[in-house]
């Protein structure tokens, strides 16, 4: 299919058209999100020409994202609109006036765009088509103007992606396919729509790795050696690390593969040049015996694929933000192997891996704007990734009965808190099943479940379970019994922390025996 503006597809001229139209009919009968955009589109039609109509009456099309997830099934959150034939202020009146709205806020006056929300609580984008032109080398450095009768060919080419410029009609069903998105949707195909206006955004580039790895396509020939050289002429060192960010977290996210963009990245030439606590694991060796699969790259990739079928299966109650610490803590929970990995006694071992980590997990996490809090959950995940296992290889090896392991669990869980034991879990059990061993993937997962079974068994999640057995309350009113006037200070502390250090021994398990301890450690502290 030709890529040239004057081979428009109108999908609802052809047979093809007609079956999509029927698609459309099936997929959209019932979505109130649809009806919303029938009743706006109908109420634009009906708007009276006026000016300047360049033989483009009052009309809309959907565009972006909406449109191509229709064409793959996906369900889509987001419905932008574009509107022809109706100028600025009078869309803008027409909204505020006509259409059925709670809020209509204009984004800004020179880009034509307003974030309306309809009676039903629909969030809609509603814009007029624009052109853009770059004028320096930030992100945000282009002059814009809007046009409600540029030809829609002309704004369709200002996309980036071919399956991102399609347009729908939503009265009619038609499709216009400028730049053959449609077959590039078939093949699998990213593919930039105009090497010109393409190159005028670096984000871009990001923008291509994750749909390549969201979607499972490939990025096209001619597009994968221009992001190259996009990256090589240092184009990407202007954008704003909290837009790579959210680029970045889509294809940890949403991909069922993650490892397809981070090799994207690690391919283009990102990874050397701007994170190196990624880019010198494929140099970092791995002990044969245990890591078969290879480098620790290799093996780090094996576990973020491991990490995304799990979070989509076993873990996947766990919320949106503990989806991404998983995938995050999983990518990041051997970056210390390459600083401390050393041959000893004839073997590869990366002693104080986890330890060594930590520092490396801030310097690449805050490259893509990640809130302190996310780190810091992240940092604690790769200090004790190991921890889980090693207890489980104590109990088998009879070092510690049921008791023990439930009091070394609970002692972790309070320790790692706030990350969730579940999210722990996730990263380990990815961390032990992304390797190259033939059963890697079926095997159980012992030391996940013995940890679950005794969190289970004992109440390990409750909140008494992780809170300290007294508190600088039980303190005062057993001071006041024993007729003891004690100084409120770092004392009450120390106190509350070697009952707790009793707890970890063993030697007391309730607070009735926790009162009984600090009963006697008063009384020493009054006869001083």
């Amino acid at each position: 299919m030709s890529h040239k503006e004057e081979n428009v597809n109108l999908v609802s001229h052809s047979e093809e058209g007609a079956s999509k139209r029927l698609e459309f009919a099936t997929l959209l009968a019932d979505s109130k999100k649809y009806q919303s955009v029938l009743e706006l589109a109908r109420k634009i039609k009906s708007i009276p020409i006026q000016g300047k109509s360049k033989n483009i009456g009052p009309q809309i099309f959907l565009v972006g994202g909406f449109v191509r997830d229709l064409f793959m099934g996906r369900e889509s959150k987001d419905i932008d609109v574009e509107v022809y034939g109706v100028g600025l202020t009078e869309l803008q009146h027409f909204l505020e006036q006509n259409f059925l709205v709670t809020q209509v806020k204009q984004v800004g006056k020179s880009f034509g765009v307003f974030k309306i929300t309809t009676h039903d609580g629909l969030d809609l984008d509603i814009s007029i088509p624009r052109t853009e032109s770059k004028i320096g080398f930030g992100h945000k450095d282009f002059s814009i103007a809007s046009d409600p009768y540029l030809d829609p060919a002309k704004a369709a080419k200002r996309r980036d992606f071919t399956f991102n410029s399609l347009m729908l009609d939503p009265l009619t069903g038609e499709v216009l396919d400028f730049y053959g998105g449609l077959s590039d949707l078939e093949h699998k195909l990213v593919r930039a729509v105009d090497v010109d206006t393409f190159i005028e955004d670096p984000l871009r580039v990001w923008r291509a790795i994750q749909f390549a790895s969201r979607f499972g396509f490939v990025i096209e020939v001619k597009t994968y050696q221009l992001l190259k050289k996009m990256v090589s002429q240092n184009q990407l060192d202007y954008l704003p690390a909290e837009r790579i960010g959210a680029e970045f977290t889509k294809l940890l996210s949403k991909s069922d593969k993650p490892s397809v963009g981070l090799k994207l990245i690690k391919e283009l030439g990102i990874a050397e040049k701007f994170y190196p606590e990624l880019s010198q694991l494929e140099q970092t060796l791995q002990e044969i015996n245990w890591h078969p699969e290879g480098n620790v790259w290799t093996h780090t990739m094996m576990a973020v694929d491991v990490a995304s079928s799990l979070l989509n299966l076993k873990y996947k109650n766990l919320d949106n933000e503990q989806k991404l610490i998983v995938i995050l803590g999983v990518l990041c929970h051997d970056l210390g192997k390459s600083t401390t990995t050393q041959k000893i006694d004839g073997q590869i071992r990366s002693l104080g891996h986890e330890s060594a980590g930590v520092e490396q997990v801030k310097s690449l996490l805050s490259k893509f704007a990640y809130s302190n809090e996310i780190i810091k959950q992240v940092q604690v995940i790769v200090k004790h990734h190991l921890i889980p296992a090693m207890l489980y290889q104590q109990y088998q090896r009879g070092e510690i009965d049921d008791k023990s392991y439930a009091n070394a669990v609970r002692r972790f869980i309070v320790k790692i808190k706030p990350v969730s034991w579940r999210v722990m879990l996730a990263c380990t059990e990815s961390d032990a099943r992304g390797r190259g061993l033939d059963d890697a993937l079926t095997m159980p997962y012992h030391a996940g479940q013995k940890f679950e079974e005794l969190v289970t068994q004992f109440g390990l999640d409750s909140d008494a379970s992780q809170q300290n057995l007294i508190s600088g309350k039980d303190i005062i009113e057993l001071c006041h019994k024993l007729k003891f006037d004690l100084q409120s200070g770092p004392i009450y502390r120390d106190l509350i922390q070697q009952i707790e250090d009793a707890r970890d021994r063993q030697e007391i398990e309730t607070k009735d025996q926790a009162m009984q301890l600090l009963e006697k450690l008063l009384v020493k502290l009054q006869s001083l």
